[in-house]
C-alpha cells in the first residue's frame, strides 16, 4: 500500500493541509470593490436655486429615489437639496435583527414611480394614463418635479407633455413647479 512508499506520509500530510486551506479559504475577506460615487449633476443646486422652494415643500426627483437609484440620496446628502423629497429609504434592523429596507412613510415606490423610472432608462413601459400620473404626483403634494435628464429625453417629453414647458432647464437638469 501506500504506507510502504518511502515519503508518503509526508504526501499525505501535505495533501490534508492543502484541503484544509482550500476549505477555508473561502472564509478569508476580500477587500471591497470601490465603485465611483455619481458626482452631483452641475445643474442640480442652481435648479433648486431657481425653484425658490420652502424647505418642507416635497420634490419628485427623477429618477424616483430607491433602491435601485440611490444616487439621488447622495445628490441630497452631498447638497442638503431638496429640503422634502418624495421616495428614498433607508436600511435597519427588522424585529427580528434581519437588515431589511425601509421606505420613508407614504413613498414605497409605487407604480407610477416605477413607470417614471422606466421611462427614465429609455425602457419602453406599458403606458399609464395621464390623469393616473397626474392623480398620484397630486396624492404626493408634490411642489415641483426635477428630472436630471436631456430637454429631449423620453421622460422629459412625458412631463412636457403633462406640466408643460419646465420652469428651468440647467445643464441637464429639468425642472417643472406644480404649484405655488
Amino acid at each position: 500500500g501506500w504506507r510502504g512508499w518511502p515519503g508518503a506520509r509526508g504526501w499525505t500530510r501535505g495533501a490534508l493541509g492543502a484541503v484544509a486551506v482550500l476549505a477555508v479559504l473561502p472564509l478569508v475577506p476580500l477587500p471591497y470593490q470601490a465603485t465611483p460615487v455619481a458626482q452631483v449633476p452641475a445643474g442640480w443646486q442652481p435648479t433648486f436655486s431657481a425653484l425658490r422652494l420652502p424647505s418642507d415643500a416635497p420634490v419628485l426627483i427623477v429618477p424616483f429615489p430607491s433602491g435601485g437609484q440611490s444616487q439621488v440620496l447622495r445628490w441630497q446628502a452631498d447638497t442638503g437639496q431638496p429640503g422634502a423629497m418624495i421616495g428614498g429609504y433607508f436600511i435597519g434592523p427588522t424585529a427580528t435583527g434581519q437588515a431589511s429596507f425601509f421606505f420613508q412613510a407614504n413613498s414605497q415606490p409605487s407604480d407610477v414611480a416605477r413607470y417614471l423610472d422606466s421611462v427614465y432608462l429609455g425602457q419602453h413601459p406599458r403606458g399609464l394614463p395621464d390623469a393616473e400620473i397626474r392623480a398620484v404626483i397630486g396624492s404626493w403634494h408634490t411642489a415641483a418635479i426635477v428630472a436630471v435628464t436631456g430637454a429631449r429625453s423620453p421622460v422629459a417629453r412625458l412631463l412636457t407633455r403633462l406640466y408643460g414647458s419646465p420652469a428651468s432647464h440647467i445643464d441637464g437638469v429639468l425642472s417643472w413647479r406644480l404649484r405655488p
